[in-house]
């Protein structure tokens, strides 16, 4: 139809909601071809039951900086879907409410789906003296499982997210923006810093 448009949707961890505590649905007009990152596939294996192939996508250098990344021509079908929610409530079982979550779906333009789920650390915002923060601010982000600090990394951003987790960067500040054209390195140490060890 005229206008119809292809749109990616995706469910942000808390840290990055912009309505506090709980989560909200983000879409943007894109598909998989916008964002290559979504799309990568290591070594994918279909699986008739759920009518869809499952990937385990390595994004950082650390083991645990990965997505889940599924295929479907049916991203709706209560096998496809069941897949997911069943994974993401085996975290939840592992790791109780210390992990969170990203969790997208992308459109391809052969008629697939690409749901991605990338299991996170529940990141903090934590005060530090003036100056020592975020754009010099009071402000830090903390991996708690890690012990680190986004200020200590090479990062436009802090989050793995609907948006920065697909390198849609939103840069701050012109040191941020040149951190964010490292480009897939720089999506290597974000997924690093953001992982659930």
């Amino acid at each position: 139809l005229p206008g119809e448009a292809l749109h990616d949707v995706g469910q942000n961890p808390v840290i990055a909601s912009s309505i506090g505590a709980t989560q909200h649905t983000q879409a943007t007009r894109a598909s998989a071809k916008d964002f290559p990152l979504m799309a990568e596939q290591s070594s994918p294996k279909w699986f008739e039951r759920i009518g869809g192939s499952i990937d385990l996508v390595q994004v950082g250098e650390e083991e645990d900086a990965f997505f889940l990344s599924g295929r479907s021509r049916n991203p709706d079908s209560v096998e496809f879907m069941r897949f997911f929610v069943d994974l993401r409530q085996g975290f939840l079982k592992a790791f109780g409410r210390s992990v969170d979550f990203n969790v997208t779906c992308h459109p391809a333009e052969d008629g697939e789906y690409i749901v991605n789920l990338a299991p996170v650390a529940c990141m903090q915002r934590i005060t530090v003296p003036q100056g020592e923060g975020c754009l010099g601010l009071n402000f830090d982000f903390e991996n708690p499982d890690l012990g680190e600090r986004v200020t200590q990394k090479r990062l436009p951003v802090a989050s793995v997210d609907c948006s920065h987790g697909k390198g849609n960067i939103l840069a701050a500040s012109d040191t941020y923006w040149e951190i964010a054209l490292d480009g897939r390195s720089m999506l290597q140490r974000l997924y690093d810093f953001n992982r659930k060890p």
